[in-house]
């Protein structure tokens, strides 16, 4: 692909965020959700911190949502002490025993599909310079007086082409994509679920600025309506 042809692209790729894509528990009373654990997802592959900024990024909007958030602290070191493995995926007897050791109702899981870093590449773009340059002749002429004189005179132009070498230098956003759930420790079942992705400057604000859009696209499912 040439150079000049990635900036319109990655602008294309970032105003064309697909929407967020979820799915609630039909009549299920959301306002019984209390006591909620974010459990971070697991890391993209050969993209470390990705779960964590993921999780992190949700973490305000649980909240703003009603949600009763166990503090993450808390969370790690029952995780710790139990060598659970981050996963999308648990058990039911896993997530009956996390439940209670954490005094949740329901657990936050997810997965990270999908992350990368901000990147920029530097190439070299050739841009044509044309110049002008005049070339004089000596014309001869007689003054009123019948004398010979002489003057320089544009007699044409020569044409000078130079191809430059000029650097330019592209960014590629940050990007990121994840699953969500939240599942009830109780009987295992999924209350709700959602997919989404986002750009951004770094991948925390891809991460918050998707987790805002997953937040909104799942304002049903909020324990406290607005």
């Amino acid at each position: 692909m040439r150079p000049r042809a990635l900036l319109p692209l990655l602008l294309l790729l970032a105003a064309c965020a697909a929407p967020p894509i979820v799915a609630i528990k039909p009549g299920y009373d959301f306002s019984k959700v209390g006591r909620v654990a974010l459990i971070d997802p697991p890391d993209a592959p050969g993209e470390p911190g990705s779960g964590v900024a993921v999780g992190r990024a949700l973490e305000p909007y649980l909240l703003q949502a009603g949600y009763d958030l166990v503090e993450r602290g808390q969370v790690d070191k029952v995780l710790a002490e139990q060598a659970f493995t981050h996963t999308d995926s648990v058990d039911p007897a896993t997530a009956v025993q996390l439940g209670k050791l954490l005094g949740a109702q329901a657990l936050v899981l997810g997965r990270v599909t999908g992350a990368s870093p901000a990147s920029s590449a530097t190439y070299l773009q050739t841009v044509s310079n044309t110049t002008y340059h005049p070339v004089y002749e000596t014309r001869v002429y007689k003054d009123r007086h019948g004398r010979d004189r002489s003057r320089q005179t544009i007699a044409r132009y020569d044409v000078v082409t130079t191809n430059d070498q000029v650097p330019q230098t592209y960014t590629s956003p940050a990007s990121v994509a994840f699953t969500v759930k939240l599942v009830d420790v109780t009987t295992g079942q999924v209350l709700w679920t959602g997919s989404v992705s986002d750009q951004g400057d770094s991948l925390a604000d891809a991460a918050s600025t998707a987790a805002g859009r997953l937040a909104k696209a799942l304002k049903k499912a909020w324990p406290v309506q607005p």
